[in-house]
């Protein structure tokens, strides 16, 4: 909501600035009113940079736990093949079946961040 607000007062700056453009340069009021809407756009930013901040690094955390997981599972598989404990193709198939066990994870997480992010707009 706070997103929302900022965007909302910087559009109703420049509809004011906009209606009373004569008045403005009768009193030389110009860079007073630029310096307004350039604060009033800087917080918007920040404020949508925050936003975006948490999202991607949800997408990052993802991206490193699923990559983890699957380097783990070869070095893991490669000990026990070496070890004449697991075949290459029950190894392949580990793999293949833990991806389907970690993506509706990092999904959640993904769907859970773009809630949130929406509640925070």
């Amino acid at each position: 909501m706070d997103f929302n607000k900022k965007v909302t007062g910087i559009i109703g700056s420049v509809n004011e600035t906009f209606s009373s453009i004569g008045q403005i340069r009768i009193y030389r009021l110009e860079d007073r009113l630029i310096k307004k809407f350039k604060n009033k756009s800087q917080e918007a930013c920040k404020n949508l940079y925050d936003l975006t901040l948490s999202e991607d690094l949800v997408e990052v955390v993802n991206q490193f736990s699923a990559t983890l997981i699957e380097v783990g599972l070869y070095v893991l598989g490669v000990l026990l093949i070496l070890r004449n404990e697991l075949s290459i193709n029950a190894l392949l198939s580990l793999v293949v079946t833990s991806s389907t066990v970690t993506h509706p994870h990092i999904c959640l997480f993904q769907n859970c961040c773009q809630v949130f992010k929406n509640q925070k707009a």
